[in-house]
């Protein structure tokens, strides 16, 4: 099959999870992500169902008023007693899920119910522009092709192999939990968080969108981000934020403690994962974006140089030499 036949699913996953009729590029995103999952609608439905949307359209229901709600959407009525008393049943006794329920419905749709969703569908389908929908799923498809193309590991020059985590051209968000990893986004508005109790080290490769960092005392760095977008790093200190600073794609070196108020000496590059020499020769104006305050960039570049003459020569950041900018720029050019 091609994504084209699966415009039609696509758009009932949208009625049954939104209450609405997909618009053209996440009809196309999906689709082309259903074709590349041959048609295995697990993870597709997984997303669909903590998304934010689906969330807040059935997030906070019981059982009985989500059916309710999951028949309005699809059927526009209320679910008969019968049906009602089947579908909560099986949530309880574990036999569908809040995830899956909604699809669970549809899927049982017969006689005029089932005319009904083929009615919407085909009255959301003429509502959209074919040439452009396909289009749009083309160059999901390409992109889809070059992410596939990731390898799984990376070694660097600092002795470590990386596994390589890929992202989707939509908004992803990325959780390092431990392990050596890079986390590699692409298009959307990408977040990459470090869980408080993370080991290990993290590589983040923003790309295009308005990217988040949500950094704590792991070994982190920030490898690359010269994608384009407003892009913002929150650095903590425990469970504590101690900064929250805009890089806006310009070189940045981080505030960054340990619990106990010491400098931790990860250096956060905000394009790229810069060598030694490069980090030397910056000055307040090239390190901080203009959204510093003047005091907050004396500060910052304190700590920073109290810790450059105490430094282990081991340190992560200092040891990114050129060899690692180009394997890296490799993964997402």
């Amino acid at each position: 099959m091609a994504y084209e036949d699966y415009y039609e699913k696509v758009q009932e996953i949208y009625l049954a999870y939104y209450g609405r009729a997909a618009d053209q590029e996440g009809l196309a995103y999906w689709s082309v992500l259903l074709d590349q999952e041959d048609g295995n609608l697990d993870n597709i439905i997984e997303a669909f169902a903590n998304s934010e949307e689906s969330q807040n359209r059935y997030g906070d229901l019981g059982n009985a008023d989500k059916v309710t709600s999951i028949y309005q959407s699809l059927f526009d009525r209320d679910p008969d007693h019968t049906g009602l008393n089947f579908y909560v049943s099986q949530v309880e006794q574990g036999a569908m899920t809040d995830a899956t329920i909604m699809l669970d419905i549809l899927n049982g749709a017969r006689g005029g119910d089932r005319e009904g969703i083929d009615s919407f569908v085909t009255s959301a389908m003429a509502a959209l522009d074919r040439t452009s929908l396909n289009q749009a799923a083309s160059g999901y498809a390409e992109e889809f092709t070059a992410e596939s193309a990731l390898p799984e590991t990376l070694a660097l020059s600092d002795g470590f192999v990386y596994e390589v985590v890929s992202g989707t051209a939509q908004d992803d968000q990325f959780t390092h939990l431990g392990g050596d990893k890079i986390y590699v986004g692409f298009e959307g508005n990408d977040r990459f968080d470090v869980d408080p109790a993370a080991s290990g080290r993290a590589i983040f490769v923003g790309g295009e969108g308005d990217d988040t960092y949500n950094l704590r005392d792991a070994a982190i760095v920030v490898v690359k981000d010269s994608g384009g977008g407003s892009d913002t790093i929150n650095s903590y200190a425990g469970s504590a934020i101690s900064s929250n600073y805009t890089v806006d794609n310009k070189a940045f070196v981080s505030e960054f403690y340990t619990a106990t108020g010491e400098f931790y000496g990860n250096i956060l590059i905000g394009d790229l994962r810069a060598p030694e020499d490069y980090i030397e020769s910056l000055n307040l104006v090239g390190v901080f974006s203009e959204s510093f305050s003047q005091n907050q960039a004396i500060e910052i570049y304190k700590q920073f140089d109290n810790w450059y003459g105490n430094r282990a020569a081991e340190d992560v950041g200092l040891s990114g030499l050129q060899e690692d900018i180009d394997t890296i720029n490799a993964l997402v050019n």
